[in-house]
């Protein structure tokens, strides 16, 4: 038997959009989400596909390289009918789909950031956290992927503070030199 997900994006606008994942094993496709689906457009076009028998690194096999994982969908890939379910808010999406599958993965476009849905407890956990955990059970694919994917979050998080540092240092520099500006009277 499969472990089954919903895959699902919570809008700005507040709508969901979702999909059913076949292989949604946790260890498996939470490094996956966190790592290659990162941006609200990536997440929009991979649940524009409709339900999903595996999601991989890629959207398409255009998209690939030999060693890739594809993403599969019913629809695209065998023919079947196209399945995205819409809720008009968090709370209709929540009653619809608790229990239903082993796991829901919720991107929030707002924030970009992916959760895991605990109906438990009613929180939603950051992928973030949980993916951590699950590294020792990562192909060393996936290892090398997320270890890429923290130096790429690290090398942002400095770019950001240098930004910062350097539109201090300008703002600084500007208010210092024009006290030091000599007026001439013609």
């Amino acid at each position: 038997m499969s472990t089954t997900a919903r895959i699902a994006i919570l809008q700005k606008d507040l709508i969901v959009r979702s999909v059913y994942c076949h292989d949604g094993d946790s260890d498996f496709l939470a490094p996956q989400l966190l790592m290659y689906y990162k941006t609200p457009q990536r997440v929009k076009d991979l649940i524009d596909l409709g339900d999903l028998s595996q999601v991989g690194k890629k959207i398409s096999i255009n998209e690939s390289s030999v060693n890739d994982r594809v993403t599969i969908s019913y629809h695209r890939d065998r023919g079947e009918k196209k399945n995205i379910s819409h809720y008009r808010s968090y709370e209709d999406f929540l009653c619809d789909y608790k229990n239903k599958q082993d796991f829901n993965f919720l991107f929030v476009e707002k924030s970009e950031n992916w959760y895991l849905l605990d109906y438990k407890s009613n929180k939603k956990i950051n992928l973030n956290s949980i993916v951590k955990k699950a590294v020792k059970h990562m192909s060393p694919i996936l290892v090398v992927d997320y270890q890429n994917y923290l130096k790429e979050l690290e090398i942002i998080k400095n770019s950001k503070k240098l930004n910062e540092h350097l539109y201090e240092r300008s703002s600084v520099e500007a208010s210092s030199s024009s006290n030091n500006v000599k007026r001439i009277k013609i």
